[in-house]
């Protein structure tokens, strides 16, 4: 895995341990498919991969509403 890959799990990893979420905006498509098939955007979850910045506001104003 290369080391961008690595400092990204790290960084999500360090985020959910402190109750936070990691929100991908505007992956190009190959790079995108090479997290798909590595499994990354199913740990991140595909509900916060959004398409642009308009979408990654809703989403987190989603999270940040109480549960």
């Amino acid at each position: 895995m290369p080391p961008d890959w690595i400092a990204l799990e790290d960084l999500h990893d360090k985020l959910l341990k402190k109750g936070r979420h990691l929100l991908l905006v505007g992956p190009h498509a190959q790079p995108l498919l090479m997290m798909s098939k590595a499994g990354f955007i199913e740990k991140v979850g595909q509900t916060n991969v959004c398409g642009d910045l308009t979408e990654a506001y809703a989403r987190a104003n989603e999270l940040m509403q109480p549960k």
